[in-house]
C-alpha cells in the first residue's frame, strides 16, 4: 500500500511538474506575443500620428511653391533667378519656424536617364548642413532604394507618396513626399519633408527592454504557483496593457482600472505608467505642431505688408467661384483696384514710403468694402470679390472708391498718403462669362481705361518737377 500510495505521489507529482511545465511554456509564448504586439502597436500608432502631421506640414509648405515659379526654377539656369532667391528665402524662413520638429525640408526631382539608372535632381535643400546645392544629380540607389518602387518615378503621379519610414545614417526618419504638377498635369517636382522619429524609436526600444526583462521574471517565477500566476498576475494585465497601446490616443479613458493600474508596484505598473509618459510627451508635440502649421497655413493665405488676402488665397476663391459658375448659382462681381505711381513713391521718397502707399490704398478699399475678401495680387494690384450685401450696393461703393482716381500731388508734403488709384469693375453675367477670369479681364480692362482718363502717369509730372 505504501508503494502504491508512493507510485501515486510520483505520478501526480509528475503530472504537476508537466502541467506546471506546459502552463509555464503557454505562459511565455503568449506573454512574448502579448508583449511584442502591445510595443508593434504602440510603435505604429506613433508613426501614423507622425505620418499625419508630416502631410499636415507638407500641405503648408507646399502652398508656398507656385508652379509657375517652379517652372521657371527647374529650367536651365533657374538657380540664377530672382524666383529662385525668393522661393529659397520663404522656404528658409518656413524651415526656420518648425525646426523643432522637421529634419529636412527639401524639394527635388525624380527621373530616369538614358541608361535606365533611377536619379534625383536638387532643386532646393533647406538644411544648414547639408552639401547638396542646386542641380546635384546622385543616383537613388545611394540611400533611397525605398523610393523606387513608389509613384515618386511615374512622371504624371498626382498622389502625396508617403508617410515612409526609413533608417539610414540620418538616423530614424517618416518622409513624405508631395507633387507639383503643372498644367498638363505632369510632375514638376516634389516638396519633401523628412522628420525625425529617433526619440518614438528609442522610447520604444526602451519599452521592449523592459518587455524582455518582464519575460525573464516570468521564467524566474517558473514553478508551482505558475497557473495562479498566470490567471491573476499575467494574463489579466498584460490584456490590459494591449488595450491600452491598441486604443492609445488623447481621448483614452482614465478610469478607475486604469489608476489601479498605474499605481502597482511590479514591473506591469512600471510599464503602464510608462507608456502613459510617452503618451503625455508625444501628445505635447502633436499639440504643438498641430498649432505651428495652423499659424503657417494663415500665413501662407495673408499678405505679410498689407495684412489683407494673397494670390493664393485669390487662387482657391476663384476655384470656388468657378464652381459656383458651373451650377448655375454664382452671383459676384470683380473690381479691379490699382495704385498709381508706386515706382515713383519708391524712387523719389524711399520703398518705406512706397510701403506705406500700399497699406493706405489697403486700408481704403477694405474700409469701402467691409464684407468682401480683399486680396493683393500683385505689387500695386488689388482685387475685390463682391458678393451678398456688398454685391448690392455695388453701384454706390464703387463710385465712392472712385473719389480716389486722381493724380498724385508730388508737391504736397506727405504724397505716399494720398489715395491715388485706377478701378475698374465687371459682374458676373451668365452666358456672357464662361469662368472668373472673363470677369477678371474685364474688370482689368475697364480699370485701365479709368488709368487713362487720368491723363497720364506722374511720371510725367516728376520730370517736369526735375
Amino acid at each position: 500500500m505504501q508503494q502504491s500510495g508512493t507510485k501515486k505521489r510520483s505520478f501526480f507529482s509528475s503530472l504537476s511538474f508537466k502541467i506546471t511545465a506546459l502552463l509555464s511554456g503557454i505562459a511565455i509564448v503568449l506573454g512574448s506575443l502579448l508583449f511584442w504586439l502591445t510595443s508593434t502597436a504602440y510603435n505604429n500608432t506613433m508613426f501614423e500620428d507622425y505620418g499625419r502631421i508630416g502631410k499636415s506640414y507638407l500641405d503648408a509648405a507646399t502652398v508656398l511653391v507656385n508652379k509657375e515659379t517652379l517652372e521657371i526654377v527647374t529650367a536651365d539656369g533657374g538657380d540664377q533667378t530672382p524666383e529662385y532667391a525668393e522661393l529659397q528665402d520663404q522656404l528658409e524662413r518656413f524651415y526656420d519656424q518648425s525646426d523643432e520638429f522637421v529634419s529636412y525640408l527639401y524639394i527635388y526631382q525624380f527621373f530616369t536617364d538614358e541608361q535606365g539608372n533611377k536619379m534625383i535632381r536638387v532643386v532646393c535643400d533647406i538644411d544648414p548642413e547639408s552639401a547638396d546645392t542646386y542641380g546635384t544629380v546622385f543616383s537613388m540607389e545611394e540611400d533611397y532604394k525605398a523610393e523606387m518602387d513608389t509613384p515618386l518615378m511615374d512622371p504624371m503621379n498626382k498622389e502625396i507618396v508617403g508617410p515612409m519610414v526609413s533608417s539610414g545614417k540620418w538616423g530614424w526618419l517618416i518622409s513624405v513626399y508631395h507633387p507639383v504638377n503643372a498644367d498638363d498635369g505632369s510632375v514638376i517636382a516634389y516638396v519633401c519633408v523628412d522628420i525625425d522619429v529617433n526619440l518614438v524609436v528609442a522610447r520604444t526600444n526602451k519599452l521592449r527592454m523592459v518587455l524582455g526583462f518582464i519575460q525573464g521574471t516570468f521564467l524566474i517565477l517558473f514553478g508551482a504557483s505558475i497557473y495562479i500566476f498566470f490567471r491573476s498576475s499575467v494574463l489579466s494585465p498584460l490584456l490590459r496593457l494591449e488595450k491600452a497601446a491598441l486604443h492609445f490616443k488623447e481621448n483614452m479613458s482614465k478610469d478607475e482600472e486604469a489608476q489601479s493600474m498605474a499605481k502597482r508596484k511590479d514591473e506591469f505598473g512600471a510599464l503602464y505608467r510608462a507608456l502613459s509618459d510617452m503618451e503625455d510627451v508625444i501628445l505635447s508635440d502633436r499639440e504643438k505642431l498641430e498649432e505651428y502649421v495652423e499659424k503657417i497655413r494663415v500665413m501662407a493665405y495673408q499678405d505679410e505688408l498689407t495684412g489683407v488676402k494673397n494670390l493664393n488665397s485669390y487662387d482657391k476663391k476663384l476655384e470656388e467661384l468657378d464652381l459656383q459658375i458651373k451650377s448655375g448659382e454664382a452671383v459676384f462681381a470683380v473690381v479691379m483696384v490699382d495704385m498709381n505711381d508706386l515706382k515713383v513713391v519708391n524712387d523719389m521718397f524711399g520703398h518705406g514710403k512706397g510701403d506705406i502707399a500700399l497699406k493706405v490704398t489697403s486700408h481704403k478699399i477694405c474700409e469701402t468694402f467691409k464684407h468682401s475678401p480683399v486680396f493683393r495680387i500683385g505689387g500695386d494690384e488689388f482685387v475685390v470679390i463682391l458678393q451678398g450685401r456688398d454685391y448690392e450696393d455695388r453701384d454706390k461703393l464703387v463710385s465712392e472708391l472712385r473719389k480716389g482716381e486722381v493724380r498724385r500731388n508730388l508737391e504736397a508734403k506727405e504724397p505716399w498718403q494720398q489715395f491715388c488709384v485706377s478701378v475698374g469693375c465687371a459682374e458676373y453675367k451668365m452666358g456672357t462669362h464662361r469662368s472668373t477670369k472673363n470677369v477678371f479681364d474685364e474688370a482689368d480692362n475697364l480699370m485701365y481705361e479709368h488709368k487713362k482718363m487720368l491723363g497720364g502717369r506722374v511720371e510725367d509730372y516728376k520730370r517736369r518737377l526735375a
